[in-house]
């Protein structure tokens, strides 16, 4: 868009083929609209309009009333040549005061030249393509939490686990005897060994035989072993 500064001018790059639609702003209105090329003489004048619209060749030219007094005018060229490259101006006419314009260059050359690639025009995107776009970085955006999520979940339950398994192991350990250890011997029988110290007197029974490990030494701190047999 061509809006504020009348000595400010444009450049635009095109390619051959191509159709440009350039829109002129202006905060006034007038009877007659205009637009040309060059020095805008009376021969430059590629197209003019009293009315509101109209088509010439590869030239057409269309004026958009505003909310105020002023308005665009839309000016456009069609199937571009190389020969189209040069200075344009839109224009209105406005008795009893200069007119006011607008001004832009067109260079017209093929997408091989040596040229600023961002010089050329870069084409409106569509409402629909617009929403895919936001749709998918919505999507991506989306994404990795859940990701994140599941990851966070999995490392939370690994623990919980790890946690109840020792646990476990500590119960079972705490519950063990601490005066009770049990030995096996190679004759298919238990030997369960006892401190004298924690553990009341040994009596006779007549199913068990009893050892006394040191005759000479028995007193109160004596350990005694019980066979069992099985």
């Amino acid at each position: 868009m061509l809006d504020g500064n009348e000595k400010e001018v444009t450049t635009i790059y095109e390619r051959p083929g191509g159709n440009i639609v350039v829109q002129c702003s202006f905060t006034n209105s007038g009877d007659r609209k205009y637009f040309c090329k060059d020095g805008c003489e009376e021969k430059d004048v590629l197209v003019e309009t009293t009315g509101v619209r109209v088509q010439k060749d590869r030239y057409s030219i269309e004026f958009l009333k505003g909310s105020s007094t002023g308005g665009f005018l839309y000016v456009g060229i069609t199937q571009l040549t190389k020969s189209d490259s040069g200075l344009y101006r839109c224009g209105l006419d406005i008795s009893l005061s200069p007119d006011p314009i607008r001004k832009f260059n067109i260079i017209v050359t093929d997408p091989t030249a040596s040229k600023p690639p961002s010089a050329f025009t870069t084409p409106v995107p569509s409402a629909s393509t617009l929403t895919s776009t936001q749709s998918d970085q919505q999507a991506e955006t989306t994404s990795s939490p859940g990701v994140l999520l599941s990851v966070i979940v999995i490392l939370v339950i690994a623990v919980i686990i790890m946690g109840l398994a020792l646990m476990i192991i500590c119960i079972q350990r705490n519950n063990r005897p601490d005066g009770l250890r049990t030995r096996g011997n190679s004759d298919g029988t238990n030997m369960e060994v006892y401190n004298h110290e924690n553990c009341p007197a040994v009596h006779n029974h007549e199913d068990s035989t009893y050892q006394n490990l040191n005759p000479a030494t028995m007193d109160e701190d004596q350990i005694y072993s019980a066979l069992t047999h099985t």
